[in-house]
């Protein structure tokens, strides 16, 4: 199942494969880079995230040694990490991708996580030629917790598909008269900053109607300070959806029961395809 980090890293492969022609992946997948010019190494799928604290540990070893070997066999001029990981005491100059430190700012969240970024990361930031991070929060969070010059941090935001991702004011599909809305889409928990959106989505719709559709699960307790948040801010009236049958065997164009709530308790259900 695909991830975020390796949605961001296979865009950002075939938008640099645009712009270089001597560009090289090292990849576990390479399946999922068809079409690239770039030459592609396969790694071993032993490294891959999806094989939990043991893939991690491989993972780690994987690129102390015989990433450190590739590299230097192919003559790389620059090293591009899209996550924060990298080769220690390398000659080559590398850039590293900051998404997050969130395990520092929630260590109970990431009971293991948080002591990588505590004794990994800030070694490979620091080796490290610039620092590219998501947003500018993320950069005020590398200077606090890592003490990096800011001068070697840059702010790049992550692009996307405008064919996919689009104002549903630019929608040859929607209807003029539908209202404005946000999707958030992804846990709901302590670090995802809800109750911040909820602020923002409180101020936005004093100076025009606008929905927050929120589609996720996290644990009871916040939840509960969520809907409790909604109600302070005086965001109810309107319908939440509940997709019957979402999950990771979902195929493309399938056929969901949706179950839309009022505040009143009345429950309207109806298919989408998606």
């Amino acid at each position: 199942n695909p991830t975020g980090l390796w949605i961001y890293s296979v865009n950002l492969a075939f938008t640099l494969d645009q712009i270089r022609d001597d560009l090289v992946v090292y990849t576990s997948y390479p399946e999922a880079l068809g079409g690239l010019r770039a030459r592609l190494v396969r790694a071993s799928a032993a490294v891959r995230p999806g094989r939990g604290f043991l893939g991690h540990v491989v993972r780690l070893a994987w690129l102390q040694t015989v990433l450190r070997l590739r590299a230097r066999a192919d003559g790389l001029s620059l090293l591009l990490n899209t996550v924060p990981e990298g080769i220690l005491g390398s000659g080559i100059p590398q850039g590293t991708v900051v998404h997050d430190v969130l395990p520092l700012s929630f260590p109970g969240e990431y009971p293991r996580q948080q002591y990588y970024f505590r004794l990994f990361v800030p070694r490979i930031l620091r080796a490290s030629r610039i620092v590219v991070a998501d947003s500018e929060s993320t950069r005020r969070s590398i200077v606090q917790h890592y003490r990096l010059p800011p001068g070697k941090i840059r702010v790049i935001h992550p692009g996307y598909d405008p064919n996919v991702f689009f104002s549903n004011g630019f929608d040859p599909f929607s209807a003029s008269h539908e209202e404005p809305y946000l999707l958030y889409v992804g846990n709901v928990l302590p670090h995802k900053n809800l109750l911040r959106l909820l602020d923002a989505l409180a101020i936005l719709r004093r100076r025009r109607p606008c929905r927050l559709l929120i589609r996720g699960e996290g644990r009871h307790a916040h939840v509960q300070v969520v809907r409790e948040r909604v109600e302070t801010l005086g965001l109810t009236g309107e319908e939440t959806f509940d997709f019957v049958g979402l999950d990771d065997t979902l195929k493309p164009r399938s056929t969901l029961k949706v179950r839309a709530t009022a505040p009143s308790g009345k429950v309207t259900e109806f298919d989408a395809r998606v």
